[in-house]
């Protein structure tokens, strides 16, 4: 009964170990996705005017003014 009981805690742990792991792939790969987002967001603040208006095209004035 012991070494049963033993041997039921060892596996228990084992799949513990696993998911552990599992989740901290998951956390890293969350990570990169996180820093990629930031310097993209970090890419089109540097497009954006003080006005806080894109500049471009669609934000030009029209040739009469």
């Amino acid at each position: 009964m012991p070494h049963e009981r033993l041997t039921d805690i060892e596996i228990r742990l084992e799949y513990q170990d696993r998911t552990i792991h599992e989740l901290n792939d998951v956390l890293i790969a969350q990570q990169g996705q996180i820093d990629q987002l930031q310097r993209d967001l970090e890419k089109f603040r540097l497009l954006l005017d003080g006005d806080g208006q894109s500049f471009g095209p669609a934000n030009d004035k029209p040739p009469h003014y």
